[in-house]
């Protein structure tokens, strides 16, 4: 469907707006699954990481809402404190890009203006994961794909 005063795929805009809030509704249930801590969390990380869920929570932390944002990341931060998790990111050089990218375009689009902190608290935790991940699997190929792409 057109708009007819500015010729805009209207069909498309909303499907877009959809597909995002579709994202943000799948990682809030996500948040809360990963926010029951018990038992199962090694294994509730474990079907985190088959499912794709790391790419879900990379999105929402790219292109969602603040608040999904906020959740994308805490769950990020949980899959890095888990072994598996760490195991992941650490022995897949293109996963680890993956997150660092995303987190670092996060960051510059604080750049020159005054970062919200009920944001910035857990892009920094992620960070700060993410680095204790490259420093435990510091002979992976995984820095030096960051070093290498990051230079691009």
């Amino acid at each position: 469907m057109k708009d007819e005063e500015n010729g805009d795929n209207i069909e498309e805009e909303e499907n877009g707006v959809k597909d995002v809030e579709e994202m943000e509704y799948g990682c809030g249930g996500i948040v809360r699954l990963v926010q029951v801590e018990d038992t199962n969390t090694p294994e509730i990380i474990r079907v985190l990481l088959e499912t794709q869920t790391l790419a879900i929570c990379l999105s929402c932390i790219d292109v969602g809402s603040e608040p999904a944002k906020k959740g994308a990341a805490f769950v990020v931060t949980q899959i890095l404190l888990s072994k598996d998790g760490q195991q992941y990111i650490g022995m897949f050089p293109d996963q680890f890009y993956r997150v660092a990218v995303v987190l670092r375009k996060i960051v510059d689009r604080f750049e020159g203006k005054q970062p919200n902190s009920e944001l910035l608290k857990p892009m920094l935790n992620c960070y700060m994961q993410l680095v204790e991940v490259s420093r435990l699997f510091s002979g992976c190929d995984a820095l030096s794909v960051l070093r290498i792409r990051l230079r691009k």
